[in-house]
């Protein structure tokens, strides 16, 4: 995709995210400037949160998902970069979390964030099989405010989590995200249909949820990892003819960085 100028999207780094290496790279082939930037670099002021024009938390085992999975990333976010988090969030930039992501930003309550006060309406928690997954799924995009899955049918991608299963905290909770169409990618099997349980669906997440956004549409969250399916050859059978020109993830990329480039 080609850019006049190329919107700069920061990718969280440090304390066991592992996955920014991969996402930096499906930034740069969706057209955008992907930097990583150790979340210490923010602390201290050396780099300015606002400077960037995206921000996306990816996957990996931040702290070794002591406690819970994210939760002690979150709470070193919510007292270093609540601040910074707020602005960037209230100026509409897009914000993605990706697996360890998604279970850091749930925990401090951008998503689904239905009452706009950044509390704990969700949680990620342990997938109902008690076992680590790693397997690919198929991902319908469901209608949303997300600014930047436009266009978007389905997407093709691995997951690789422990506690994906994703809970929201009450009936009245999901009642309400169903209500402003916050659930923005289900499990399906592979004619798109939901409702078809394991394996289709891996960790038992209510509603087959794999990923929510917020009101706004510009924080964006999800189990799986579509960075790992943005060059054909990523597909596990592209050699068998399945496969597409360009890697299904790449869709969801090029989303987030049309709508960054607004920002530039």
């Amino acid at each position: 995709m080609f850019m006049a100028k190329k919107p700069i999207v920061y990718v969280l780094s440090g304390f066991g995210l592992n996955c920014e290496h991969e996402t930096a790279n499906a930034v740069e082939l969706a057209g955008g400037e992907g930097r990583i930037v150790h979340l210490a670099r923010i602390e201290s002021g050396a780099v300015k949160l606002g400077d960037a024009h995206g921000f996306i938390v990816p996957g990996g085992w931040s702290f070794g998902d002591n406690i819970a999975a994210g939760s002690v990333l979150a709470n070193k976010m919510r007292h270093s970069l609540r601040e910074q988090l707020d602005e960037f969030r209230i100026a509409k930039k897009p914000i993605m979390g990706i697996c360890n992501g998604f279970q850091v930003l749930t925990k401090l309550g951008l998503v689904p964030d239905l009452a706009g006060k950044l509390s704990g309406e969700a949680n990620l928690s342990a997938n109902t099989l008690g076992r680590f997954e790693n397997r690919w799924v198929y991902l319908r995009v469901e209608k949303s405010p997300c600014k930047f899955l436009t266009g978007v049918k389905w997407v093709y991608a691995p997951v690789r989590h422990g506690e994906g299963q994703f809970i929201p905290k009450d009936e009245e909770t999901l009642g309400a995200m169903k209500k402003e169409g916050l659930i923005a990618l289900r499990y399906v099997n592979e004619k798109l249909e939901s409702g078809a349980g394991y394996p289709y669906n891996p960790n038992g997440a209510v509603d087959d949820i794999a990923g929510v956004c917020n009101k706004e549409g510009n924080v964006l969250c999800f189990m799986p990892h579509p960075e790992c399916n943005v060059r054909h050859t990523q597909h596990p059978r592209w050699t068998r003819g399945e496969r597409t020109e360009e890697g299904s993830g790449l869709q969801i990329y090029s989303g987030f960085v049309k709508y960054a480039q607004k920002f530039i």
